[in-house]
């Protein structure tokens, strides 16, 4: 019984997972491949760093000041995350 309850699970994922492959990128994906071919100042350097959202060379005081975070938010922020296989699926990507 619970290996065919599997299968329906798995079945009604796919299913609904069908319509988004025809959407393109959405905002985040912008913003990681601006990141990786380095069209985004102040942001890191080859495609482990591509989950870095805030860094040494633009930091959040900048960001800030741009507009790129909310007015409200810690002047010590530090936004990064460790995706290693996301990060070279984007690389191959751009």
């Amino acid at each position: 019984m619970r290996p065919r309850l599997a299968q329906s699970a798995w079945a009604w994922a796919a299913l609904v997972s069908v319509p988004t492959l025809w959407v393109g990128f959405v905002g985040d994906d912008l913003l990681q491949r601006l990141m990786l071919e380095h069209r985004l100042p102040g942001f890191g350097d080859g495609f482990l760093r591509s989950y870095e959202f805030t860094s040494q060379s633009l930091p959040t005081p900048e960001q800030v000041k741009r507009g790129m975070l909310p007015w409200f938010t810690d002047p010590e922020l530090q936004i990064r995350f460790f995706r290693p296989l996301a990060s070279a699926s984007l690389a191959m990507d751009a």
